[in-house]
């Protein structure tokens, strides 16, 4: 779990960009009509999606691009 902001969306996609104060995650949210407020903290759980751009570079096994294919998503309280 982990909690942030979403603060944008990509256009006519299924794609969010979040962010927990420190970085920038795409989000995968398979929900029609998915409202949202950047000004509201969620939590979110997922299954996290790690690719590399250059998959023909087995040197660096940093990911360039992280996902994550979210389940669930919680509204917090603060």
């Amino acid at each position: 779990r982990i909690r942030g902001k979403i603060i944008d969306q990509q256009l006519g996609e299924d794609d969010f960009i979040f962010t927990d104060g420190q970085d920038k995650i795409t989000l995968e949210i398979d929900q029609e009509n998915f409202q949202y407020s950047s000004d509201e903290t969620i939590e979110i759980y997922g299954v996290v999606s790690l690719e590399s751009i250059d998959e023909e570079d087995d040197h660096d096994p940093t990911p360039e691009v992280v996902e994550i294919e979210v389940k669930e998503i919680k509204l917090v309280q603060e």
